[in-house]
C-alpha cells in the first residue's frame, strides 16, 4: 500500500497544478482577511480578522470550492491506468487488490488537503502584508488583527479540511473508478452541493437546525447553529471544538463515507474481464459502389442560412435532451427544486405564504448553480467536439 501512496505522492507533486491551486488559495485568504471591506464569518466590529472563529469558518465556507480541486485530484488518480490503458499490465501483476485500491485514494486525500492549508498561509501572511501595501487595496489596520490562536487553524484542518476531502473524495474516487467517467465525477459533485443546499432551507426555522446541520457533508450549517451566541471575546479567543450537532455531523457523513468506500472496494473488480469478439458475418453478395464523374459545386458555402441555423439548432438540442448525463443532472436539480418549495413555507417559526417573490427566489436559488455547470460543462463540450473531429480528420489525412 505504501508503494502506491508514495507513488501518487510522487506523480502530483511535481505537477504545477497542486502548487497552483495552493498559490491561488493563499493569495484569496490574505486579501479576504487582509481587506477591510470584505466580511467572511462575521468579522465586524471588535472581531478579529484572524480570530479562531473565523478561520474555521473559512475552512467551513471554502470546501465547496475545495470540492472542485478534490474532484480534480481524485478523478484523474481513478481513471489515469483505464484512460491509458495501462490496467492490464497492472491487473495482472502480482499486487493485491486492497493495496491499489486504498493506496491510490490515500495519496490522492493527501494531494488534496494540500491546496487547503492555503487558508492557514495566507491567514499566517495577511497581518504582516497588509500595512505594507498601499491605502488604494483598502486593508484593515493592524488593530483588526489578534494574535495567532494556533487552535483555530488546527480546528479547521481536523475538522473541516480532512472530513470534506474525505467525505467529498470516497464518492468520487469511488464512482470514478467504477464507472471510469469523468462525468460521473461531475454528477456526484452535484449531488453532494444538492445536500449542501437543501440543508440550508432547513436553517431558516428553529425547529428544524437539528435536520439542517445533519444534512450538510461540509459541516457550516452545524458550526453556525453551534456558534451563533459566541461572545467577541469567545470568537476571538476560542476556537469551536467537536461537540453537539457539529460532532454528530462530522461522525454520520465520515461514517455514510466508509461505508461507501467499503462497498465500492467490494464491487470493485480487480481482473481483466474478456471482451467477446464479434465475429463479422460475411455477406453472400457485395454490391459494388458505382463511381459517378459528376462534379459537385457547394453553391451556398459561406453564406449565412436560416435552414441550416435552425437544423443546426435541431441538432445539437436533441443531443443534449437525450443525453443521460443531461437527464440525470436536471433530475437532482428538480429534487432540489422541490425540497427548496416545500421548506420555505415555515421561517423562523412563522408560517410564510407562497407569493410569488418568494417562489421566484426560490427557484432563482436553487438552479443558478445548475445553470453555470450546463453553460460551463455543455459549452465545453460543444467546442471540443468538432475540434476532436477535425483533428481526427486531420490525423486520417496525414496517415
Amino acid at each position: 500500500m505504501w508503494k502506491f501512496i508514495i507513488y501518487e505522492l510522487r506523480y502530483w507533486l511535481k505537477r504545477p497544478m497542486v502548487w497552483i491551486f495552493l498559490t491561488v488559495v493563499t493569495l484569496f485568504t490574505i486579501v479576504m482577511v487582509g481587506s477591510q471591506s470584505v466580511t467572511v464569518g462575521g468579522t465586524v466590529g471588535s472581531v478579529h480578522k484572524n480570530a479562531p472563529y473565523v478561520i474555521e469558518v473559512f475552512y467551513a465556507v471554502f470546501s465547496t470550492i475545495f470540492l472542485l480541486m478534490v474532484t480534480a485530484f481524485m478523478n484523474a488518480t481513478a481513471i489515469r491506468d483505464f484512460q491509458y490503458n495501462m490496467y492490464q499490465f497492472v491487473f495482472s501483476s502480482p499486487i493485491k487488490k486492497r493495496d491499489y485500491f486504498f493506496g491510490k485514494f490515500i495519496g490522492a486525500a493527501i494531494i488534496s488537503l494540500i491546496p487547503t492549508l492555503g487558508i492557514s498561509l495566507g491567514a499566517i501572511l495577511a497581518p504582516v502584508i497588509a500595512p505594507i501595501l498601499p491605502a488604494s487595496f483598502d486593508m484593515a489596520p493592524p488593530e483588526r488583527f489578534g494574535e495567532i490562536i494556533w487552535s483555530g487553524h488546527l480546528n479547521g484542518i481536523l475538522i473541516f479540511a480532512l472530513p470534506n476531502v474525505i467525505i467529498g473524495g470516497v464518492l468520487l474516487y469511488g464512482l470514478a473508478i467504477v464507472f471510469r467517467s469523468n462525468i460521473v465525477s461531475f454528477i456526484s459533485a452535484m449531488l453532494l452541493i444538492v445536500f449542501y443546499s437543501v440543508s440550508g432551507g432547513f436553517s431558516g426555522d428553529i425547529k428544524k437546525e437539528w435536520l439542517s446541520s445533519l444534512l450538510d457533508p461540509f459541516g457550516l450549517n452545524a458550526l453556525e447553529i453551534m456558534t451563533k451566541y459566541m461572545t467577541v471575546i469567545e470568537k476571538n479567543t476560542i476556537s469551536a471544538g467537536l461537540e453537539g450537532n457539529l460532532l454528530i455531523n462530522r461522525l454520520v457523513w465520515l461514517g455514510i463515507g466508509m461505508i461507501i468506500l467499503s462497498a465500492v472496494y467490494y464491487f470493485f473488480s480487480f481482473n481483466i474481464k474478456k471482451e467477446k469478439v464479434k465475429k463479422n458475418k460475411i455477406e453472400k453478395s457485395v454490391s459494388v459502389p458505382t463511381l459517378s464523374k459528376r462534379v459537385f459545386n457547394p453553391s451556398s458555402a459561406n453564406v449565412f442560412s436560416f435552414k441550416t441555423l435552425i437544423n443546426l439548432i435541431r441538432f445539437e438540442t436533441k443531443a443534449i435532451v437525450k443525453n443521460p448525463v443531461f437527464i440525470i443532472i436536471t433530475g437532482i436539480g428538480m429534487i432540489l427544486l422541490i425540497t427548496a418549495l416545500t421548506s420555505f413555507s415555515d421561517n423562523y417559526g412563522a408560517k410564510q405564504y407562497p407569493v410569488t417573490y418568494d417562489i421566484i427566489g426560490a427557484i432563482n436559488g436553487s438552479f443558478n448553480i445548475f445553470m453555470l455547470g450546463f453553460i460551463t460543462f455543455y459549452s465545453g463540450v460543444l467546442v471540443w467536439k468538432d475540434v476532436m473531429q477535425n483533428l481526427m480528420k486531420l490525423k486520417i489525412l496525414l496517415l
